[in-house]
């Protein structure tokens, strides 16, 4: 599952976090994930549509916030959440240095490290978890503490550096 998005603020309009409503256990993620931002300050609406609303949504580039799942290659490329005109790299800019990054280091021509960091000053999505018990998360945040049993504990505090 991963959010991908912009960013705002609570002076601003709220932010729509778009979630197909036939998924309870991401419906229920999202209003989570809404009320995180809250106690951040930043104003997040959660909208549950019918999946192919939820579709056409994404396609047409109509939301703030999307939650998404998608399923790597075992090489696990991440061109499709990247490339331009990727099947998951909906409002990735077509100049992404993070993609500029991994192509590079596909390549042979830079090292990982350059990625990760493209990818840290970038953000082009979020990844929220992963099916293989595996997680992640960038330097530039702070508060991080999950555990075995819940990778996303404290994450009400999580912040940016």
């Amino acid at each position: 599952m991963t959010i991908a998005g912009g960013a705002g603020s609570s002076s601003a309009a709220p932010l729509v976090l778009l979630v197909n409503q036939d998924d309870a256990v991401r419906v229920a993620a999202a209003k989570y994930i809404a009320s995180c931002f809250g106690k951040a300050g930043v104003n997040v609406t959660v909208s549950s549509v019918p999946f192919s609303q939820y579709q056409s949504m994404i396609s047409q580039g109509n939301f703030d916030m999307y939650i998404g799942e998608t399923e790597l290659a075992n090489d696990m490329d991440i061109s499709p959440l990247l490339a331009p005109g990727g099947a998951c790299a909906f409002d990735v800019p077509a100049n992404s240095k993070t993609y500029a990054a991994f192509e590079s280091w596909r390549a042979g021509s830079s090292k990982i490290s350059a990625v990760a960091s493209a990818f840290n000053s970038e953000m082009p999505f979020i990844p929220l978890c992963y099916r293989m018990g595996t997680t992640s998360y960038t330097s530039g945040l702070s508060g991080v503490m999950a555990t075995s049993g819940d990778i996303f504990f404290n994450f009400e505090n999580w912040g940016l550096k």
